[in-house]
């Protein structure tokens, strides 16, 4: 069993979790000086991709006790850039010109001599309560001149979902890839009702793509709030963004 440093104080050894520290700016990937590779029995598959990607740079950290890692990872080479055209969605490049470039020789044979890296947020949840407590958490990022946030409260079917799984006694491993530019969005609002009173899923609705450049990546900055105060009543899953922050959200 490891002992915790000092909350809010990193280790040394980037392998061991950051403890964070609402509302203090960290940077995750600082003092990485070479990319991602899993110590002897560790499992570097904690979190469900629907395609094989690259998991470049990964830092552990721990959220009001609960584990959980920010990683960057190579996106889906076919989805992704399907996903942005069809639903029109723009795709962002905040350290400079990146794109899908590959060797094909085959269907199952294709070398990608570059591809776009994006950030990823994963938490591993076991309670109704750990679960909660992210909903009512955002975060701000900060990526070369642009500024971006973060959560994890956007899709209420989901929301339910995933809290009825974690009640009925369940364990969850729970990502978020949606990073929303805080100077281009109108304010974060539920997407609107469909016929039937229910409200739209929805998952990958914006891209954020990074180079797979160390020294850049070192630059990339976050900082963790939460909606609420500690005394404010608990948020329900419906509580979405604050009103000085919301998004506009569309499946």
């Amino acid at each position: 069993m490891s002992v915790e440093a000092p909350r809010g104080e990193p280790r040394k050894d980037n392998t061991q979790p950051y403890f964070i520290r609402l509302d203090v700016p960290f940077r995750p990937y600082e003092r990485v000086r070479q990319n991602y590779w899993p110590k002897k029995g560790e499992n570097p598959a904690l979190y469900y991709e629907r395609y094989d990607h690259t998991l470049l740079l990964r830092r552990p950290i721990s959220l009001y006790g609960i584990l959980g890692h920010i990683d960057i990872i190579s996106d889906d080479p076919w989805r992704s850039w399907i996903e942005a055209t069809t639903k029109s969605l723009p795709v962002e490049k905040p350290f400079g010109e990146t794109h899908f470039e590959f060797i094909y020789r085959g269907r199952e044979d294709i070398t990608y001599t570059e591809q776009p890296h994006i950030l990823r947020f994963g938490f591993l949840l076991r309670t109704p309560a750990d679960y909660a407590k992210l909903l009512d958490t955002y975060v701000d990022v900060e990526m070369g001149k642009e500024k971006y946030m973060a959560a994890w409260n956007l899709s209420i079917p989901r929301v339910a979902r995933r809290m009825q799984r974690l009640e009925e006694g369940g364990e969850l491993a729970l990502t978020e890839k949606n990073l929303f530019n805080l100077k281009t969005v109108e304010g974060v609002k539920p997407p609107e009702d469909t016929e039937d009173g229910h409200k739209e899923d929805f998952g990958r609705v914006t891209f954020v793509w990074l180079l797979a450049d160390r020294k850049k990546l070192r630059t990339i900055k976050l900082t963790f709030h939460r909606f609420f105060d500690e005394g404010d009543e608990e948020p329900q899953p419906e509580s979405l963004l604050p009103d000085r922050e919301r998004l506009l959200v569309r499946s």
